[in-house]
């Protein structure tokens, strides 16, 4: 006999078989009611189907089923070990042995079923249908799970730009569903040797894994816990941070990594976790009970985190630094442990713990270092004060060496502040707070302020830290209010630096996506009496004497490097001081205003060291990497003076610059050689 059919969601196929048995008897006796005192009446059916198509994706070909004794009576009917083979199904070819039983009076459809799939997988099932539901089991051995879309063709587009090359599976599966449309499943089992290709990468990983699920047609729960045991994956999560799609690369060393999670889906799509718990054995232990949802930001209800993280080396390299490579720290070298505690309820923090224990941080770009960290960090949200302290052996912030410090908190009503500070060193001076202020501490609206005062510094060590230009003198300066804010660095009033017997102040400093790897600096900078022999005298450019005013305006940098500037140096109109300048600097001054020397060393001017000058002055405009050149007046031949003429007697001299467009960098390298005594340089101008 061949038969072709197609049954909706809601069919079983069992109901076929007794289809095919009616069929196939055709007599009376197949749904008469045997008399109560007979005996059961038994039949020895085979039949095949060529092609059953229980739904779209599920197709069975070549069915061939034998039941030597079908037995019939007024209660029941059932067969004892029947022999059923596929030969083409979505999981390969099958054979089992089954017993079969139908209940009508109880509407009581059940299935016991255990054989081979693919003549190489073991697989069981019990299948039971009542009024109140539907009760599955089934239980898989040693199943392939290479190219797995064969078995479901929806698989297809979850394993979108990916391939499973290998990998077999051992899973028990345990479900009930109620007529009342509620579903509960649990699952278990294991996987081996399991290879996959693209996006996410696996490599021989070995695995257990639980899961139960419940569904009541308003939400969904799943609970579920992996324990991966051997090899290595590649993860890619699928959110963004900034414009970074994270990729976390995991693999076990001597113990097996655990990660468990509690998460709810509510008809809305929205999801909610209300467990999550990770066990890196001798790296990270982490633990998370509450209500919280990612979207359209971090948000919850209740939060309760806490995290130990035994080594900060592997903790950073494995799960932070894939989330942090949009930036500044997303090259570090790292050490140490930390502990972290968090507690809080409806998108509030209400206690932070934050510990440290020698912990270590370099940042490979040579940004920043932090050495020897210790102590805790402690925040909450009651009124009464709570103390915490932490402390350093040294750090350094762009080669500026700070030694060692200790910060001294008080916490109360979300706020933190320093409740005593030990002046830290910065080179042979020292950095004196003022005040320092962590207000309103949550995710998005937490606030840094700080002042204080640097204590007078070599210049000389502060630029070879730096690989500048070498000055000669003292540096000190007053920090006006700092302020920072989502990612924002905001300074309250003038930054005031006090160098070459002058002032420096520094104004309107911004500097936004300060922590990305392209912070974006702005401020406006003005120059007064500075003293230009003490700033020459200390490099080779030669020496000057006067005194020097200037300004740059709409300064920019973009990664600490400018943009955008307009800058305007020049010795002011009523200087008193006496202006002379050396041979030499003459010399420079034309290789910066057109790149070629004045040629007073040659001739009987060479025999002067020095001369009288009016007024110096030079300026840059930064505009598309290149400086608009300008000097202290414009001569008539449509040049420029950097130096213009003075004195009572002669000789008189003038430096002009022509080069009224000069590459920035290239600038910039041709004072370098000239402040390293370097006498041929190619300054590059262009007219």
């Amino acid at each position: 006999m061949a038969t072709r059919c197609q049954f909706s969601a809601k069919s079983r196929a069992f109901t076929l078989i007794l289809f095919v048995l009616h069929a196939t008897l055709a007599t009376p006796f197949a749904i008469a009611k045997p008399d109560a005192d007979k005996t059961p009446l038994s039949v020895n059916l085979e039949f095949s189907i060529r092609d059953l198509e229980l739904s779209p994706s599920i197709r069975l070909q070549g069915i061939y089923v034998q039941c030597e004794n079908w037995e019939i009576d007024s209660a029941k009917l059932n067969c004892k070990r029947s022999t059923v083979t596929v030969k083409h199904s979505p999981i390969g070819s099958l054979a089992f042995i089954a017993d079969l039983e139908w209940e009508p009076s109880k509407n009581r459809l059940s299935a016991v079923a255990a054989g081979l799939i693919a003549n190489k997988s073991r697989m069981s099932l019990k299948y039971t249908q009542l009024d109140e539901g539907l009760d599955v089991k089934l239980e898989l051995l040693d199943f392939p799970i290479a190219d797995p879309q064969k078995y479901h063709p929806g698989i297809a587009g979850f394993l979108k730009d990916h391939a499973i090359n290998s990998g077999t599976l051992d899973v028990t599966v345990d479900c009930r569903q109620h007529q009342r449309g509620q579903l509960s499943c649990s699952v278990g089992g294991q996987v081996q040797s399991f290879n996959l290709d693209g996006v996410n990468v696996a490599e021989d990983v070995a695995a257990d894994f639980t899961a139960t699920y419940s569904s009541t047609g308003l939400s969904e729960t799943m609970e579920f816990s992996l324990s991966l045991r051997d090899g290595a994956v590649y993860i890619e999560p699928g959110f963004t941070l900034g414009t970074v799609n994270p990729g976390f690369f995991i693999s076990p060393a001597a113990a097996p990594i655990v990660l468990a999670a509690r998460v709810a889906r509510r008809t809305t799509g929205e999801i909610r976790i209300r467990n999550a718990s990770l066990r890196h054995e001798a790296v990270v232990d982490m633990d998370f009970s509450g209500d919280l949802s990612f979207s359209p930001a971090p948000q919850w209800k209740a939060l309760n985190f806490r995290l130990n993280v035994d080594d900060v080396s592997q903790f950073y390299a494995t799960y932070m630094q894939p989330i942090a490579l949009d930036t500044a720290f997303n090259a570090l070298e790292t050490a140490g442990a930390l502990q972290l505690g968090i507690s809080g309820s409806d998108n509030e923090i209400d206690d932070f713990n934050l510990r440290f224990k020698q912990v270590y941080i370099d940042d490979d770009a040579r940004r920043f270092s932090l050495y020897g960290l210790d102590g805790d960090i402690i925040v909450h949200a009651g009124e009464d004060l709570r103390q915490s302290r932490i402390s350093w052996l040294s750090a350094a912030v762009y080669n500026i060496q700070i030694g060692e410090g200790r910060i001294d908190w008080l916490s109360a009503n979300r706020s933190l502040k320093v409740d005593s500070w030990h002046d830290v060193a910065v080179f042979d001076g020292e950095f004196r707070m003022d005040s320092l202020e962590i207000d309103q501490f949550s995710v998005d609206r937490t606030k840094v302020a700080l002042s204080g005062t640097l204590t007078p510094i070599t210049l000389s060590a502060l630029t070879a830290a730096f690989g500048s230009i070498p000055l000669s003198g003292k540096l000190s300066g007053t920090i006006p209010r700092l302020s920072y804010s989502e990612n924002r660095l905001k300074m309250d009033g003038d930054l005031l630096i006090n160098v070459f017997d002058g002032k420096i102040a520094l104004r309107e400093l911004v500097i936004d996506k300060m922590f990305s790897t392209i912070p974006v600096l702005s401020a406006n900078l003005s120059v007064e009496r500075l003293d230009l022999e003490k700033l020459t005298s200390t490099f080779s450019f030669g020496n000057i004497s006067g005194r020097l005013d200037g300004r740059i305006d709409d300064l920019v940098l973009q990664a600490w490097r400018p943009t955008q500037f307009d800058a305007s140096f020049a010795t002011p109109i009523d200087d008193d001081d006496p202006h002379r300048i050396s041979q030499q600097a003459v010399d420079n001054l034309g290789r910066l205003g057109a790149g070629t020397g004045t040629g007073l060393s040659q001739g009987w001017l060479r025999f002067i060291p020095s001369y009288s000058y009016g007024r110096l002055g030079i300026g840059c405009r930064l505009e598309q990497a290149h400086c608009a050149m300008r000097g202290v007046e414009e001569a008539n031949d449509g040049s420029f003076f950097i130096l213009t003429r003075g004195g009572i007697l002669p000789p008189w001299i003038d430096v002009k610059g022509s080069g009224r467009r000069i590459k920035w960098q290239t600038l910039v390298d041709g004072i370098k050689q000239i402040s390293q005594g370097e006498v041929e340089i190619d300054i590059g101008v262009a007219r």
